[in-house]
């Protein structure tokens, strides 16, 4: 599984995210404006707020999605990373594996 494409598919999903996010502000506003509009057509305004609060929040889910899933690949990445450098420097791994173990007891025997 090379790394590159991992980094390259977060990337791509990020982007698609910020997209989604922009459609989604966007949509917000326009709703906002629809109501300001919608004094005399309160029904009809009404309607049209709901619906495009609907797509708002249907973009908005994508984008969380999107982050989601980019946000994977990129602890995917760190944990081959982290791999990687244990199987190259075992003694190294060991050694701050112990050194973290070793303070996290101080801290919480202090306590």
């Amino acid at each position: 599984m090379p790394t590159e494409n991992i980094s390259e598919t977060a990337a791509q999903r990020a982007e698609r995210s910020n997209a989604h996010m922009e459609n989604a502000r966007n949509a917000a506003r326009s709703g906002r404006e629809h109501l300001r509009e919608a004094g005399s057509h309160v029904g009809e305004g009404v309607r049209n707020a709901r619906a495009e609060t609907r797509a708002a929040m249907d973009d908005f889910k994508t984008a969380a999605s999107e982050t989601s899933h980019a946000a994977t690949d990129r602890g995917a990445i760190y944990l081959e990373r982290a791999g990687d450098m244990i199987r190259e420097r075992p003694l190294t791994a060991f050694g701050l594996a112990f050194a973290t173990g070793w303070l996290v007891s101080r801290v919480f025997r202090a306590r």
